[in-house]
């Protein structure tokens, strides 16, 4: 997916490839506290989503502050994409599943992008 975003100070257009999951209408993708470009969807912001080469606007929020929130839908997202396991130091234990103290430590350095689409 990639996520096109308006730089609040800039106002240079940033167009992000991110992997992303969907929930029901919503759309989940992630990313490391260290990158900046999620800070310009703190509070909510306009987006536009390409996935699978359709275009449509979205409202698009960052979480970055809710480790137990981030942790909920980190699990989900790893689930369903465990070859992203080692881009956030966690470890898969014997039966394949991931290690929950790491997964805690994850959700500490994890910005949880959430968006949904507007009407």
């Amino acid at each position: 997916m990639l996520i096109r975003l308006t730089g609040r100070r800039t106002q240079r257009v940033y167009t992000i490839p991110v992997r992303y999951l969907k929930n029901g209408d919503a759309v989940w993708a992630f990313t490391s506290l260290e990158t900046t470009w999620w800070k310009n969807l703190r509070g909510g912001a306009s987006v536009t989503l390409r996935i699978r080469g359709e275009e449509r606007p979205y409202r698009a929020e960052a979480i970055a502050d809710a480790p137990a929130e981030i942790r909920s839908a980190l699990g989900p997202f790893l689930a369903q994409f465990p070859q992203d396991v080692p881009y956030y130091d966690i470890h898969l234990g014997p039966d394949g599943r991931v290690s929950q103290s790491d997964l805690e430590k994850a959700a500490a350095r994890t910005v949880w992008i959430r968006a949904y689409p507007q009407h």
